[in-house]
Parts: structure tokens; sequence; C-alpha cells
């Protein structure tokens, strides 16, 4: 029998994950609509703080000017995750993605405490609050059928009313509206569609239009080389044979070594060859890392998908036929590279 609560609360670090915020407006290639959206949002943001900072409630009520709660429409490649940047660059505050894999829980309740955790934190520091692949919640309203239809409403209806008493900003990134209640999309201030890149974005340099500067700390080094095997059990053997030591992940799906600080990691699937493992990049965020990717010219092959443990990865084709492929790990320790 499921018990009725988790053994333990989930470490807030696992619930949310600050970005390194580094873009900028000049960074941005977008359509003028989306731009100008843009900008009109961060003026408002911006009025929103300074209102908030100098008009507080009284104790115990929330603040009478509602909260900014804003959707990001795109699918990955889209630069959803470079604009949040550039909105808390503009904002001069902190951006905090929430990963919703680990926020929505099976436990009745749970979702709304992992919520009540993150706006807090937000509160303190008054961060944006990004709130990735969103469909994960923002899907979940549905006609009541059972107790968990009618908590799974709860959980949304409580996510509104913390976006309307938060005193900054939430972004809510989905890969499509068609999934989102219509109620919900109403109690929102806005929806920003982001367009495909066109070949001039893509190209990053046409009509005179410059592309995005060279960051040559996108890449922090490389963590994780990956081997397709077809026995999982007996690559696991032999690995662990080979490095001295039992694997620290074990699933079905993936089995990782640790190996002088670096991953070796073995997936069931894929064809084993003599052309060599899927090496992934180490970056501060993946999102980010596959939108510049594709506004330089690369085309998606596996959009960011969350791994568990606040880990996110996620692969593109080089302009040069090559598979690129990045990890967003926040729990590698350089330190422990030799």
């Amino acid at each position: 029998m499921t018990p009725d609560r988790p053994a333990s609360p989930i470490p807030l670090e696992r619930l949310i994950q600050e970005i390194a915020v580094q873009a900028t407006w000049e960074d941005l290639v977008l359509p003028g609509l989306q731009r100008k959206q843009l900008e009109e949002l961060a003026a408002r943001a911006a009025r929103l703080q300074r209102r908030r900072r100098s008009e507080q409630p009284s104790p115990g009520l929330p603040h009478p000017e509602r909260g900014i709660g804003v959707i990001f429409v795109g699918v990955p490649g889209t630069r959803r995750t470079m604009a949040a940047e550039v909105l808390a660059r503009a904002l001069k505050v902190p951006l905090y993605r929430v990963d919703l894999a680990a926020v929505v829980s099976r436990y009745i309740g749970e979702t709304e405490k992992n919520l009540a955790r993150i706006f807090e934190a937000a509160e303190r520091r008054g961060a944006i609050l990004l709130f990735d692949e969103a469909d994960e919640l923002l899907g979940r309203r549905s006609e009541v059928k059972d107790a968990h239809d009618r908590h799974a409403n709860l959980d949304v209806n409580d996510l509104l009313r913390r976006i309307e008493n938060h005193t900054g900003l939430v972004i809510l990134a989905t890969n499509t509206e068609n999934r989102l209640d219509k109620a919900f999309i109403r109690r929102l201030s806005e929806i920003v569609r982001f367009p495909l890149p066109d070949a001039k974005a893509r190209a990053g340099v046409a009509d005179g239009c410059e592309g995005p500067p060279p960051n040559p700390n996108m890449l922090l080094g490389l963590r994780t080389a990956i081997y397709p095997v077809q026995d999982l059990e007996a690559a696991k053997a032999w690995y662990a044979t080979l490095v001295g030591h039992a694997a620290y992940f074990d699933q079905p799906f993936y089995v990782g070594f640790e190996v002088g600080g670096f991953e070796l990691g073995l997936v069931p699937d894929g064809e084993p060859g003599e052309s060599g493992p899927r090496p992934l990049w180490g970056v501060a965020d993946a999102g980010a890392a596959f939108d510049r990717a594709i506004q330089l010219g690369a085309t998606s092959l596996e959009p960011v998908q969350h791994v568990g443990e606040g880990i996110r990865v996620c692969a593109v084709r080089d302009p040069f036929g090559n598979r690129l492929g990045f990890i967003e790990n926040p729990h590698f320790d350089p330190a422990r590279v030799r």
C-alpha cells in the first residue's frame, strides 16, 4: 500500500535551480511582435517591483495588486529560456527554474507544499520563477471523477492563487497551449508565442543583422560518455570489473559509473559500434544551451528532458551533421576531477 506521505520533504535544491543570467536584449533574435511583448512585460514588472516595495500590505493580507503570470508557448529551440534570462537581467533579479518533475507529487497535498516552498524562496530574493515544460501541471485540471482528480485541480488552483499573490514575475513555459485549461489562461496576464527561428535567425548574419556574440563560457567541459549496449546486465558487470567498483546509478534505463569525477554511462538502446560513445558536454543551463545552438544553425535531435535529481539533457545536430549533446548536472563537483 502506498503511504499517505513521503518519508521526508524533497530538498529545495531539487525543486528549483538558479539559472546563470547571461543573455541580453542584443542576444535575443525575435520578430518585432514578440520582442515588443517582452519589452512591455519587463516595463510592467519593473513598475510592479517599485510599487510593491513602497506599498506594503497589512500583515497577513495579500498585496492588493495581482502578480504577473505569463505563458511562453514554443517548442524547444525557440529561445524561451533565453527570453526569461533577458527579463531577469533587465529587472536585476535572480532567475529560478522549477523542476516540475520533482514538484508534482502523487501524495495528496504534497504538490501544494512544494509550491509553497518554491514561492517563499522566490519572495526572499525577488526572483523570477520559470516553470519549464509546464504542461505536466497545467494540463491536469479535469472533470472530477475521483479524489485524485479533485486534488489535481486543487494543485492548479493553488498555483494560480500563488501567482496572483507573488511580488514578482512567474513564467510558465509550454510546448503547446492546446492542453492548457482555458479558464487558467484567462487568469494570466499574457501569452507570448515563440516561433521557430527562420533561416536568417539561424544563420545569425544577414541583411545587416549581427548574430549572437561568442560565449566562451557555455561549454563547461566534458561530463559524460554514454555507451549503447544490447545486454545491460552483462555490460554493467563487465564495466564494474574494468573500473574497479559498482555503478553509483543503476536503473533499467541507465547505468552510471563515476570515473575520476566524470561519468561513464550505459544505455540499453541504440546500436553499439566502433564510432565511439555519445559524449555530453556540461552546461549551466540545458535549455539556454539548446536554444543557443539552434540559433547558431544547429537542428533539434533530442529536446530538453528532465532525467531526475535536477539533471537535464538534450542534443542537437550541428551544421556539419554531428551529434552534440549537453548535460546540466547540478551535482557535478569539479573538485573530484583528477
